[in-house]
């Protein structure tokens, strides 16, 4: 019995140094991108991405990369219907949007960086370490969360290998 909680426990240490290690300080670039902003629940997300995909095609406009969510509130901060959120992706600069779409810039350049592997409604444990991190080596979140969707759910893709990598951008 002493060896198997001893075992745990190393599997543990092994596994807490190895999540430290996924999170890290990035200089990135500024860029813009094209998004459909929603006031509401999370549970919504599905019809804010239809409206998103929509629009784009109606409007002949190329995404520039990968989907992409931004987070200005949180859970813990407002009631459910005030959670104020985005989804979109990277555009060139010269794209010309009309409405629902909006065309913004990310201006944030360090940013707390980690990847989520598993499922999107366990992603809020991964945020609540970034942030533990962000305030453990002496930084404050200075913006919204931005989740970038590094592979999408499809019949062929299971939840577990499901990647979204999350920034918070900081200062010191």
């Amino acid at each position: 019995m002493k060896k198997t909680w001893l075992f745990i426990l190393i599997i543990l240490v092994f596994s807490a140094q190895a999540w430290a290690q996924k999170i890290e300080i990035r200089e990135v670039e500024p860029f813009v991108y094209v998004s459909v902003v929603h006031t509401g629940p999370y549970a919504e997300m599905t019809d804010a991405i239809g409206l998103l995909m929509q629009s784009m095609r109606s409007q002949n406009i190329i995404p520039a990369g990968s989907m992409i969510s931004i987070y200005h509130n949180s859970p813990d901060d407002v009631e459910e219907s005030e959670l104020n959120w985005e989804v979109g992706f990277p555009s060139t600069e010269q794209v010309m949007v009309q409405a629902p779409l909006q065309k913004k810039p990310w201006p944030h350049t360090r940013v707390a960086a980690t990847i989520h592997q598993g499922p999107y409604d366990k992603t809020g444990d991964t945020i609540l370490a970034l942030f533990e991190w962000i305030e453990d080596h002496g930084y404050t979140a200075a913006g919204p969360i931005l989740a970038t969707y590094l592979n999408m759910p499809g019949s062929d893709t299971p939840e577990s290998p499901l990647k979204t990598e999350l920034w918070v951008p900081v200062k010191k």
